[in-house]
């Protein structure tokens, strides 16, 4: 039976955070993944982290602070020097923000806009913490200039980044413009990686539906000329219609 993390001893929670930075550590892709051909020991490979991600899990269930702590610091260093770091460390803290979503669930998923009152307050702080590091690290993804990585295990997980997280940009409908240009350009559906270009369409029409409101927002507010794709200048669909951007292969 798995234990409360009030329970835990000082030493039990040091080992289990040292048993968190090995789960980070071996989360990172091996450089002699095959990302074009993948066979049998990439398959291996993607069962293992998934494995890894249920041992993740459950330690944001023992000690949620510290895992969110430790992510941060992983996602923050990471991020803010991205174009010094290998592939695998940018990818890696990519998708560690992308998974603790689920290890660390919100009230219909929005983690984004905690409760402001109500419950102890031990609990109600936690709560705020949590809101205001998402806040944080989301903020950083978009503008760390992270969308112009040129590796597909990159661009792919920073764009499935956004999808689950898209009640943040209904939160802070500033970042929407330059969310939606990436889907747009050459980041996402003009990529020249064809397995970019098909999960960022799928991925886009998610991410529409739940901003059309928010984008009708930035219409009224002059932040996107009407009748044009955010950002690009050109023709696009009315959301709320039928019509779509252009197919982009």
């Amino acid at each position: 039976m798995i234990k409360q993390s009030a329970a835990l001893s000082e030493v039990e929670r040091g080992l289990l955070e040292n048993m968190l930075y090995v789960v980070i550590t071996k989360t990172k892709y091996d450089e002699s993944y095959n990302f074009d051909q993948a066979g049998e020991e990439e398959a291996m490979f993607d069962d293992y982290r998934k494995r890894l991600k249920v041992v993740f899990d459950n330690l944001a269930a023992l000690i949620p602070e510290v895992v969110l702590k430790v992510t941060k610091e992983y996602v923050v260093t990471t991020l803010n020097r991205w174009q010094a770091s290998s592939y695998e460390d940018v990818e890696a803290a990519v998708s560690l923000l992308y998974n603790l979503g689920e290890a660390l669930p919100a009230s219909h998923g929005n983690h984004f806009s905690g409760p402001t009152q109500g419950g102890d307050p031990a609990s109600l702080q936690v709560s705020q913490v949590k809101t205001s590091t998402m806040q944080e690290m989301m903020r950083l993804l978009v503008t760390s200039g992270v969308s112009a990585h040129t590796h597909p295990a990159v661009s792919l997980q920073f764009f499935e980044c956004v999808a689950r997280y898209e009640k943040f940009f209904a939160c802070e409908v500033q970042f929407i413009p330059g969310i939606l240009t990436a889907f747009l350009d050459v980041r996402g559906m003009r990529n020249a990686n064809p397995r970019v270009r098909s999960r960022t369409s799928y991925l886009f029409s998610r991410v529409v539906r739940c901003l059309k409101d928010s984008h009708c927002q930035l219409h009224r507010a002059g932040l996107v000329p009407a009748g044009t794709s955010a950002g690009t200048g050109t023709p696009t669909a009315c959301w709320g219609g039928k019509r779509w951007p252009a197919d982009p292969r």
